[in-house]
């Protein structure tokens, strides 16, 4: 019994991982956003480069005076390059270290280059972003030899061009500095491009999965990113008199909004921990023998339920011994235990690998397979009931012992014991009242 509970929880196993595998839909999507994200880049490099060549400022500038310097768009194709040749959730190649390391040194000689009063083309790349080039680049050569530091930093050379695309939404220059509005945009889709590799991440996973909590993260991040334009729309409508006052209301609804969030994921993880506290310890009582048979209880035929139920409709055949209390009246306990530990052990013997056997109560058996059809269902019970009849021979004094078997089929999708089990003890006890010795089927439509 030990091996096949060992095999149930392997198989339990072995659903979990097909299941959270089935749950995500792949990389597929991922790779229509990579591949979405490195084309708007390579368009906002075309563009400033058509800008400094033909000097179309509004391609290289399209708001103030932060330019896509020419540093800047080298940065970015360089960055491009190695983008192209990364590899989802593979290690970093030579070729693709190369590049991050051009893309380092492009960074720090176009700073020093500004430090010197030398430029190259119109603007300059400014100290924003050359350490959002670092972070990305560092980040990226790391990947596969740190554990936390490469997803790490890259989620934080994210952080600068945010921040300088919040500035430019809500008009406030001190927020994006030398930072364009195309740097800023070239840089998040970088780094969305950049995240394919990290798909694996737990957090990378509750944002892609095809679960409920997939499409209620994406949700989320969807309707956050629809209140920040939102609230960009509303302070550029109101008049200068009211922005002060603006500012304050749509501050004041975030935080409620937060406090709200906080609660209710504070809630979900009580939720949680409750329900894994409780699904423990009904662990720890599904393990639990009975004494005499040491067979698994009721418990155990729960999980069993459990695992097979959602994609299997289970069998139950119920075995007991006719008329059991007056049996014990007439021949004592300790002649019924040894009937009863005969009676397991042809039954246990008789079980499948498929099959689970345990005790439900005083003179039963509960047998649970998920091979079995209504068609094969009524021969297997007889057989059970014919090998458990064998073992009423232990002397004289228990020849007349009958055994009779109930039969039910639990509907797909049910995991819960007790509907089919109860109605196969209903066509037990209609057996025993029948005559005894036979098998009673119970089957719903």
């Amino acid at each position: 019994m030990q091996g096949r509970a060992r095999g149930m929880a392997s198989g339990q196993g072995r659903r979990d991982r097909d299941q959270s595998v089935a749950a995500f839909p792949g990389l597929r999507s991922m790779i229509w956003v990579r591949w979405a994200s490195l084309s708007l880049v390579v368009m906002l490099c075309l563009m400033a480069i058509e800008g400094h060549v033909y000097a179309i400022p509004h391609f290289y500038a399209p708001y103030g005076e932060s330019v896509f310097s020419v540093p800047t768009v080298i940065a970015a194709l360089l960055s491009l390059c190695a983008v192209l040749l990364q590899h989802p959730l593979r290690a970093v190649t030579r070729a693709e270290a190369t590049l991050w390391s051009l893309v380092v040194v492009t960074a720090f000689v176009a700073r020093a280059l500004h430090e010197q009063g030398i430029r190259i083309g119109s603007g300059e790349m400014g100290m924003n972003t050359g350490v959002s080039f670092i972070l990305l680049a560092v980040g990226q050569m790391t990947f596969g030899r740190l554990r936390h530091a490469p997803f790490v930093l890259s989620l934080l050379s994210m952080m600068l061009p945010f921040t300088a695309l919040m500035g430019y939404l809500f008009a406030q220059p001190a927020l994006f500095g030398a930072m364009s509005l195309p740097t800023c945009l070239m840089f998040l889709a970088l780094g969305t491009a950049c995240s394919a590799r990290f798909a694996r991440r737990p957090m990378m996973r509750a944002l892609i999965s095809g679960s409920q909590v997939g499409q209620a993260s994406r949700l989320t991040l969807a309707a956050w990113c629809g209140w920040l334009a939102g609230e960009a729309l509303v302070l550029k409508l109101v008049p200068p008199a009211f922005y002060t006052l603006s500012m304050f209301v749509l501050l004041v609804i975030s935080s409620i909004f937060v406090f709200i969030m906080v609660l209710y994921l504070a809630m979900k993880a009580e939720q949680h921990r409750v329900r894994r506290k409780t699904r423990n310890r009904f662990l720890v009582e599904a393990l639990h023998r009975d004494g005499l048979t040491r067979l698994y209880g009721r418990e155990m035929g729960t999980l069993y339920m459990q695992c097979y139920g959602p994609t299997a409709s289970v069998a139950m055949i119920m075995i007991g011994v006719d008329h059991w209390e007056e049996l014990v009246a007439r021949k004592g306990t300790e002649t019924a235990e040894r009937l009863l530990r005969r009676i397991s052990g042809a039954l246990y013997l008789d079980s499948g690998s498929e099959e689970l056997l345990i005790r439900w109560d005083d003179g039963r058996f509960l047998l649970l397979s998920y091979a079995l059809t209504p068609e094969t269902l009524k021969d297997r019970a007889e057989r059970l009931r014919q090998k458990a009849g064998a073992t009423g021979d232990l002397g004289g004094d228990l020849s007349e012992v009958s055994i009779s078997a109930g039969a039910a089929c639990a509907r797909r999708g049910d995991v819960t014991l007790e509907p089919a089990a109860l109605r196969a003890r209903a066509a037990l006890l209609e057996a025993e009242r029948a005559g005894c010795n036979r098998v009673v089927l119970s089957l719903v439509a």
